[in-house]
């Protein structure tokens, strides 16, 4: 196996080569979309709400995030201020943080076969 390597400097502003490798209007919009979202999943989880009930609507923030390191370049906000998503962020790391302690810590599956069929059943 064989490798290169080299350094290279960018002739220009990097934060036209940012915009040209990325659609930063449309992942600002999808982080203010995410966050208004997410606000309304937060709002209607009751206080004290059961364990199972926080996990779910934790695993739903969690899911919705997760989608965006797939899409925003993760550069810096001086780069790439539209997409940095700061408010959604910080919501988020707040929410999922505070969360945390509600939802079910650990969780297995179990599964036996009484036929040909498997049953499942999630326990705690």
């Amino acid at each position: 196996m064989r490798a290169d390597s080299f350094d290279a400097a960018l002739e220009g502003d990097p934060r036209e080569l940012v915009a040209r490798a990325w659609d930063l209007a449309a992942i600002g919009e999808a982080y203010e979309h995410w966050h208004a979202e997410a606000v309304t999943l937060i709002s209607t989880l009751p206080e004290g709400a059961p364990p199972d009930q926080v996990f779910a609507t934790r695993s739903r923030l969690v899911h919705g995030w997760r989608n965006f390191l797939f899409r925003d370049p993760g550069c810096r906000p001086s780069c790439c201020r539209r997409a940095a998503g700061g408010e959604a962020r910080v919501y988020f790391e707040q929410e999922a943080a505070r969360l945390l302690p509600a939802a079910p810590r650990s969780s297995t599956r179990s599964c036996e076969a009484p036929s040909s069929r498997k049953r499942c059943q999630l326990q705690r």
